[in-house]
């Protein structure tokens, strides 16, 4: 460990430090001060400084230093881009400047800068709005535009511990989405009168406009898209199947513009360069044709940051390819451990809030996995080895000679690929709870036609598209589009379930990451350590816990755990993409229609909604209750439910397995009756109480809801009482927690160590006296008295005793609650009051 400190090992430990103190900046429970952590920073940084020391003791002050740097320098930058958001849903009229255009399947999406809100004050209204539109036609960048639009507050994560969009949308000070009404109009005198930066940034996005349709009228379809989106940036058109596919298959990380691709268009003009000059002994021998060319590729680099819209994942990858090249102008090693973690203290100091963003996670996990790899293995060939390679070359033909070197390139495109996807692996199914098991095969195929064909004839098509030629590169290139998208729709098909895994959650993934620094950043024997968190990953990810119930931000949409196990989804209004992402989490691949709720679990009016569950296996009736079961039933086929009482949600089988009854042909039980329309219950029996939740929908239904239902959810205000009899989750507590999940399996009676103490969740205590006064019957009540039961109908299970009321498990169900947002609020998810 010390000899890789005295050679420079210490640095890039020193930026991870800094990227685990914005790390914690983002894990506090409460907003730091300003001043607090700025005078941490200066007071750690004036200590390492003065005090002179050696060895362990000066590394581990300098390491804190770069903790608390990292703490402030994510405060600040909090600070420096707090903006309004707007607080509500509502509709109004915007008047505005176009900032950016970006074509999507459908219609349109506007980025604009609002210059009047109605019904906003000046100082609330938001810097940056992102609305989609459809009517034509569609507005150019650097117009003064007006229309009316329904306009929301950015969402917050829509599954606890998921991704922060209200985050996202605060660091980029968006302060409001939503969708147009009817056309948008043009107002051509403030058109005239556009700021500096509007026309700068007007100028660049008619540009990439201009460049992106002369791609698409070339050829049309997803290779015209895709081919506009590697060169320009704009993804929007290409079509979500293709997307889908892309996905399955591992090949998403080509739509998007990033280390990659920064790489192969710099790399193609720095080769051409270098070559072209090198044709010159002259050049060659006396001039730094190297650094020639290295400055050229970073101008073609800045170019292409500028045409592609200069997304977070290109500044990124510019930032990275730029210390390459310097590095190669300045004459030192170009693809280091320390030219990376110089490019990531870069890209941390100009936006801490990237190192929560997947892509910046996985592009720097991929590249120092590699960088970390080909080095062992380089250092390994060479003490194995020496210079007897050197030798034994000489002498070779020419056809060896190139079958050597394509072998070569074929197994370091494997084990790029191989070594890429292990390090990205465990990123991605913590934030999209999917992997792509064939992706190697994908990648193998694939990128030779991406690296080979399509990026460098992309290039090609922008030097010629000024004269005119460019149709001539972009033939082929679409051809090898085609191809990719041939070999990705193959994969996605082979792939099975869509590679849907479900979520692992953070633990995992950082694990991974520790282990994989560890064992990347040190080159002696230490680094063998760093195998122990990563097998803890595997083993803490096993064991993750998927909800049993999910309530949406605006508690229109819930998720709630059936017989089958899977999540049965009731979806109010704007609530799809959350409903995909629960059941993306929970590995279910199934199309949404497939988990709808049905009528055996749901039953509604016009007030609220009415879902019977299962609560979790409690233990069996004591024999000496001498407990019977009264049901009511009804004649029909095998797959219809038993409801309330004895399992709510069983079959007709699970109650002949569970209760020793048999069942004839025509469905009816006959055998195992203990009278008419009676059954005993032996103690080996399991008992489930039913869980019932009711969701709200007019307040009329409050009265008897809080009473009788378990949990009450409703997108309105509950009245205060509600919470002495069930667990509320409602406008209230919802504006403060955001999405909730809760977990039956997991059974704490003090939730306030995980969540703070929600309203409606009550300790022990105080649930025993709220069960006291509910009533004990099942919800909703249906007793009818064993003689008066039609022969014809099973309707449902109420416990009788023989002689006293046996210890039922009827006492109130207390889950594990989490939520997205804790009771303390930080910036981003804060809104100014209406």
């Amino acid at each position: 460990m010390r000899r890789d400190l005295e050679r420079g090992g210490g640095f890039p430990w020193l930026i991870v430090c800094y990227a685990c103190g914005i790390w914690l900046y983002f894990e506090l429970p409460r907003e730091p001060q300003l001043w607090a952590t700025l005078l941490l920073a200066l007071a750690m940084s004036v200590a390492a400084t003065t005090r002179r020391r050696r060895g362990h003791a000066a590394f581990v002050m300098l390491a804190l230093t770069a903790i608390a740097a990292g703490l402030a320098i994510a405060d600040l930058r909090t600070w420096l881009v707090a903006t309004p958001r707007l607080a509500a849903e509502r509709t109004h009229t915007i008047n505005g400047w176009v900032e950016a255009v970006e074509p999507r399947a459908v219609g349109y999406r506007l980025s604009v800068r609002p210059m009047t809100i109605s019904g906003v004050e000046a100082s609330a209204m938001p810097v940056r709005i992102r609305v989609t539109g459809r009517a034509e036609p569609t507005p150019v960048a650097g117009e003064a535009v007006r229309f009316r639009a329904r306009l929301s507050p950015p969402q917050g994560p829509v599954l606890p511990g998921g991704y922060a969009f209200d985050r996202a949308a605060f660091y980029e000070q968006v302060g409001a989405y939503g969708f147009i009404f009817g056309r948008v109009e043009r107002d051509g005198e403030q058109s005239r009168t556009r700021p500096l930066s509007i026309r700068l940034k007007a100028a660049l996005a008619s540009l990439r406009a201009r460049i992106g349709e002369r791609i698409r009228e070339t050829y049309g379809g997803d290779s015209g898209a895709i081919a506009a989106a590697l060169i320009v940036g704009e993804r929007g058109a290409v079509s979500e199947e293709a997307q889908e596919d892309l996905r399955i298959a591992g090949l998403a990380h080509v739509l998007a513009i990033s280390g990659m691709h920064m790489a192969l268009v710099a790399g193609v003009v720095f080769f051409v360069i270098r070559a072209g000059l090198a044709l010159s002994p002259t050049l060659a021998l006396s001039y730094p044709i190297r650094s020639w060319a290295a400055g050229g590729a970073l101008a073609a680099a800045t170019l292409y940051l500028a045409i592609s819209g200069g997304s977070i994942a290109t500044q990124r990858a510019y930032v990275m390819a730029a210390v390459v090249f310097l590095s190669m102008i300045a004459g030192r090693p170009a693809v280091t451990m320390r030219s990376v973690a110089l490019a990531a203290a870069i890209v941390l100091t100009l936006a801490p809030e990237s190192l929560l963003q997947p892509g910046f996670q996985m592009s720097f996990s991929a590249v120092i996995a590699l960088i970390a790899a080909y080095r062992a293995l380089f250092e390994a060939r060479r003490r194995r080895q020496g210079n007897r390679q050197a030798r034994e070359i000489v002498g070779r033909s020419m056809l060896r000679r190139g079958m050597r070197l394509a072998v070569l390139w074929g197994a370091g495109l494997v084990m790029t690929s191989l070594i890429a996807g292990l390090a990205t692996g465990p990123v991605a199914l913590t934030h999209f709870y999917r992997s792509s098991p064939l992706g190697l095969i994908a990648n193998v195929a694939a990128m030779p036609l991406v690296s080979l064909i399509i990026m460098p004839l992309a290039v090609v098509s922008l030097v010629t598209m000024p004269y005119g030629l460019d149709p001539l590169p972009l033939y082929p290139m679409q051809a090898a589009i085609d191809a990719m998208l041939a070999i990705a729709a193959k994969i996605a098909d082979w792939t099975p379930g869509g590679g849907v895994i479900g979520a692992i959650g953070d633990a995992p993934a950082i694990l991974f990451t520790a282990g994989l620094l560890w064992m990347a950043l040190w080159s002696s024997r230490w680094r063998y350590l760093g195998i122990g968190p990563v097998c803890l990953a595997v083993l803490v990810g096993a064991m993750h816990e998927s909800p049993d119930m999910i309530v949406s931000e605006d508690g229109r949409t819930i998720a709630l755990r059936g017989r089958d196990g899977h999540l049965a989804l009731d979806i109010g209004s704007g609530g799809k993409f959350g409903a995909e992402i629960w059941l993306r989490s929970d590995g279910d691949a199934a199309e949404l229609k497939i988990r709808e709720v049905d009528g055996r679990m749901r039953r509604c009016d016009t007030d609220a909604c009415i879902y019977t569950i299962a609560a979790p296996r409690e233990p069996p009736l004591p024999a000496e209750a001498g407990a019977e079961v009264v049901l009511q039933h009804r004649k029909t086929n095998e797959t219809d439910d038993l409801v309330a009482g004895l399992e709510p949600g069983a079959s007709p089988a699970s109650m002949e397995r569970n209760s020793g009854l048999s069942r004839e042909r025509d469905g009816e039980y006959e055998r195992g009756w203990a009278g008419k329309g009676r059954m005993l219950l032996s103690d080996e029996a399991p008992y489930r109480r039913a869980i019932h939740v009711s969701r709200v929908i007019r307040p009329e239904a409050f009265a008897e809801d809080c009473i009788r239902a378990d949990i009450v959810v409703t997108a309105l205000a509950a009245p205060a009482n509600c919470a002495d009899h069930a667990i509320v989750i409602d406008r209230a507590f919802l504006k403060i927690h955001g999405a909730t999940a809760l977990y039956w399996r997991q059974k704490i009676l003090d939730a306030s160590a995980v969540t703070g103490e929600p309203p409606g969740l009550q300790h022990e205590e105080r649930a025993a006296k709220a069960d006291a006064t509910r009533d004990a019957k099942p919800f909703p009540t249906q007793t009818t008295p064993p003689q008066d039961l039609p022969a014809e109908t099973l309707r449902s299970v109420a416990v009788k005793p023989a002689t006293h009321p046996p210890p039922l498990p009827l006492d109130r169900i207390v889950p594990h609650i989490a939520t997205a947002r804790s009771a303390q609020l930080r910036p981003w998810q804060m809104h100014p009051a209406p």
